[in-house]
């Protein structure tokens, strides 16, 4: 995986939110070390934010796949 800056700044500036920007981050690290989708399992997602209720990580998941960054399959 390639990860240049620029090109994430841009993508998410004025588009996402802090909460929204902290779990599409952690989306594509998990993909990208496991070399594979991963579940949409927003409660075990959730307990990898030390302080994000699952509600929250669930929200910020649709918003991203409203905004396009992320496909739910």
């Amino acid at each position: 995986m390639d990860f240049y800056p620029d090109e994430y700044i841009v993508g998410v500036s004025g588009k996402l939110s802090a909460v929204e920007q902290g779990v599409y981050w952690m989306i594509c690290s998990l993909i990208y070390s496991r070399g594979e989708a991963i579940d949409n399992d927003h409660v075990w997602l959730s307990k990898l934010f030390g302080d994000t209720h699952w509600r929250t990580v669930r929200a910020a998941i649709i918003g991203l796949a409203e905004k396009g960054k992320i496909s739910i399959l």
